[in-house]
């Protein structure tokens, strides 16, 4: 045990890992289960299409033409970031 930790801290972390592992198990995704991965979606309907705001104002996503398209943006996007201003700190290469 690290000297440097309290017994209050010790058992409050305790304690959190606890109600976290009875929160996965009411949730149905404790650690074994068939849905052991616990994530927040950010909307409640569950057959909400999960799409990159980039991909939502294309209706077509399976054509070729579409997808150039796509990628353009994507492109004028990094772009755009990366000429953002001197306090910017994406690079480009090595």
């Amino acid at each position: 045990m690290n000297p440097n930790v309290s017994e209050a801290s010790r058992q409050a972390w305790t304690k959190f890992l606890h109600e976290v592992a009875a929160i996965r198990e009411r949730l149905e995704c404790a650690p074994g289960s068939d849905n052991d991965e616990p994530w927040f979606r950010g909307h409640s309907r569950g057959d909400y299409d999960l799409l990159p705001s980039l991909f939502r104002s294309f209706e077509d996503r399976d054509n070729d033409a579409v997808w150039e398209k796509i990628w353009r943006k994507e492109s004028d996007l990094f772009w755009e970031v990366l000429g953002s201003g001197p306090g910017t700190s994406w690079r480009v290469g090595g």
